[in-house]
């Protein structure tokens, strides 16, 4: 049997971010000729060329098979915890009590400790910008509905009389008194904003405090963790939101995550960036720093694949493959077919061939 010894097969380039396959415009360097207008012809009624040397022995035969062509393209996120906030505490006097960086504080739990007096996280929208106190005419808000919901859902109605309807009365305050008499607090039915913070989420303790130290300042951050990665407006489809992810650590470690947002981030040369957010979906080993983002894009799905190598370039333009056993026993048939991606080495082809049928391709 004879064989070219070349191909040139002409493909789109597929860029798909930084570390990523890239298919590329050119030439395919295999042990076979590039056809030319010789009057030789293949059962097919294409057109190859034949070298005068019997090559068959730099070939194997290799079966069509059915599959996907699929590209993972690698970038480097960082990992963090977002922006760091001051807590807006008027709590005074020497620190008794302290949390490490890193904890996560629950609402109903406390945030520091000042003077042996307990600082509380509770769950809301509105901060805690005010003292709350029976009153005349009677405290009205969204921060004492806040406070109303914490006290029933933490058992400290025990008669039942509160009702979430914002307003400071005399069954919220009795409440209030339950509560301070089950966590040492001073019994005054009064919350002060050295007693409670609110917060919508819970949070993530982001300085150190020292026991003995005067109190100065507690800032926070978001109590997950979160990956941001920026990259070039050419790449920036590949991590739209609800793009899945794989997120790979310093440690070797990997968990899934979900794009969450994406954002432009003006550069200083006038051009922009794409910025994403990437949610994990498990938990985060470590601190923070960086990490590498691993995103698969599909070319082609379930389509009939063969290597680059079983392609021959036809006189008459468009390619062939060359099947085994179609011309008789032991014979081959040269077939038509349609070239659609390519990548690493493996080609998408349409035509008049079947999944499972044998082709020759060079070793």
């Amino acid at each position: 049997m004879r064989r070219r010894k070349a191909l040139a097969v002409g493909t789109a380039v597929v860029v798909l971010g930084a570390a990523v396959a890239v298919v590329a415009t050119g030439t395919i360097d295999t042990p076979l000729t590039q056809a030319d207008t010789g009057d030789d012809s293949a059962t097919s009624e294409t057109t190859v060329d034949d070298s005068e040397n019997d090559s068959s022995d730099e070939l194997d035969m290799v079966g069509i098979e059915r599959g996907d062509l699929t590209s993972t393209s690698e970038f480097t996120g960082e990992l963090g915890f977002g922006e760091v906030w001051p807590v807006p505490l008027t709590a005074e006097g020497i620190v008794t009590g302290a949390r490490p960086v890193g904890t996560v504080v629950e609402f109903g739990q406390s945030l520091l400790e000042v003077d042996a007096l307990l600082v509380f996280l509770v769950e809301g929208d509105v901060p805690m910008f005010r003292d709350m106190e029976l009153t005349s005419p009677r405290m009205v808000g969204g921060d004492v509905a806040q406070l109303q919901r914490y006290l029933i859902a933490h058992g400290f109605d025990r008669d039942g009389r509160v009702v979430v309807d914002g307003e400071f009365d005399s069954d919220t305050r009795r409440a209030v008194l339950d509560w301070q008499e089950a966590t040492l607090q001073p019994e005054t039915g009064k919350v002060t904003r050295a007693e409670m913070v609110f917060s919508p989420e819970p949070v993530r303790i982001a300085s150190e405090l020292r026991v003995g130290e005067v109190f100065e300042q507690l800032e926070l951050t978001a109590w997950e963790p979160t990956v941001t990665v920026e990259v070039a407006n050419r790449d920036r489809q590949l991590l739209e939101v609800g793009t899945p992810v794989t997120i790979e650590f310093g440690d070797g470690t990997t968990v899934d995550g979900t794009v969450s947002e994406q954002v432009s981030v003006p550069q200083e040369d006038g051009t922009t960036k794409a910025r994403s957010t990437i949610e994990p979906d498990g938990s985060v080993p470590g601190e923070t720093g960086s990490v590498t983002i691993g995103v698969e894009a599909m070319l082609a799905s379930d389509v009939m694949i063969v290597p680059v190598g079983a392609l021959l370039a036809l006189a008459e333009g468009g390619y062939a493959v060359e099947v085994v056993g179609s011309g008789g026993a032991g014979g081959t048939e040269m077939v038509a077919v349609d070239v659609g991606e390519i990548l690493d080495g493996m080609a998408e082809i349409t035509g008049g061939v079947e999944v499972g049928e044998s082709v020759l391709v060079a070793k």
